[in-house]
């Protein structure tokens, strides 16, 4: 996009078969950056999924590399002489053998910003490898104890690390821009794996001034996240809603009216919370003693909601002023009339298609 706030920094794009460096490509193509992408071998995405790369590749320049190995080596050589960011993917072994190790590029250009996106996987199952082993889909996708595996769609992982990349690279063009030199900013998919699972699993919880994480044991209930108020419930027609009030005691007075929940759920809550306070070491964490309570009013909830369609529970919702939502599917957030207004799709005339627009937008 000409104009915007990258205008004038150009890339040089060299992606593997994740879209990670793609995607934080086409989000500085946004910013106002010239990207050109580098394609070797006919970019194997565009083959598999030419959906995605149709969106990936919206605004920028593709060049292809000559056949013969020493004319594409002084390609890449000129276009590197050309890039302020080189951004990248490939693993260390590949970019040895184009004589492309960090190392020796930062040397030869001295200005340049160097992102690697390192993975200790095969290209092929960077993303599942990533969700695996830092225990991100175990917990998304309810660790397998439903029957479920465990398994999530693999560009998940590769467009999160896209957004890392972006940060990485932003954060080095402005120590270029105060120092006139380049560096190497490197990210790790085994590092943006745990810190994604330690946001998802990991609550922080201010205790007597001390910031304490506090894990949240999935095997004990069966919401992601135990506040009621906080979780998601499905309806008699079979539609998600999720509640949105992480304020438990503004929310959920009104939420247990609109449901009609009878008082006689309090002393319940209340037997529960006393046999968790005996049965509890006395150095627990109190918000781990309130676990009982929220399972009592979770159930409660779940029960009331599962009587009602989306429309009546809508309309409760509504007149009792209980923030929530329905949970979409990727089909229908293209009818969502809020995420064009604001502004989460655009068409692209390369592709002539509507495209998603990046979630990054910086105003001049």
């Amino acid at each position: 996009m000409e104009g915007g706030v990258l205008d004038g920094v150009k890339v040089l794009e060299w992606s593997g078969t994740d879209s990670s460096v793609g995607g934080a490509g086409r989000m500085l193509v946004e910013l106002g950056a010239h990207v050109n992408e580098l394609d070797p071998r006919g970019t194997r995405c565009r083959d598999s999924n030419p959906q995605l790369a149709a969106q990936l590749e919206a605004g920028k320049r593709r060049v292809m590399l000559p056949a013969d190995a020493m004319e594409s080596k002084q390609v890449v050589r000129e276009l590197l002489e050309w890039a302020d960011v080189f951004m990248t993917n490939l693993g260390r072994r590949e970019l040895e053998d184009w004589g492309l190790d960090p190392s020796g590029v930062l040397e030869r250009h001295p200005r340049l910003v160097f992102c690697h996106v390192h993975n200790p996987w095969s290209e092929a199952c960077a993303a599942l490898g990533m969700l695996a082993t830092s225990g991100v889909a175990a917990v998304m996708a309810g660790g397998g104890a439903t029957g479920t595996p465990p398994t999530l769609p693999t560009e998940c992982a590769a467009l999160l690390s896209s957004m890392y990349a972006l940060a990485a690279v932003g954060t080095a063009l402005f120590h270029q821009a105060r120092t006139g030199k380049g560096q190497l900013a490197e990210l790790s998919l085994d590092r943006v794996g745990s810190f994604l699972n330690q946001l998802i699993t990991s609550m922080c919880w201010k205790d007597r001034g001390k910031l304490v994480l506090i894990k949240v044991r999935h095997d004990e209930f069966a919401m992601l996240f135990p506040i009621p108020t906080f979780a998601s419930f499905q309806t008699a027609d079979g539609v998600w809603v999720q509640l949105l009030g992480i304020d438990l005691p503004r929310h959920l007075p009104p939420t247990l009216r609109a449901l009609g929940i009878q008082c006689s759920t309090y002393p319940r809550a209340a037997m529960s919370l006393v046999k968790s306070l005996l049965t509890t070491e006395r150095n627990g964490n109190f918000f781990e003693k309130m676990f009982p309570v929220f399972r009592v009013l979770n159930s409660a909830i779940g029960a009331a909601i599962a009587g009602k369609t989306y429309a009546e529970l809508h309309a409760v919702f509504d007149k009792h002023d209980v923030w929530h939502n329905p949970v979409r599917t990727p089909a229908q957030l293209h009818h969502y009339e809020q995420a064009h207004v604001a502004g989460a799709f655009k068409w692209d005339d390369g592709s002539n298609m509507r495209v998603v627009a990046s979630p990054v937008l910086v105003r001049l």
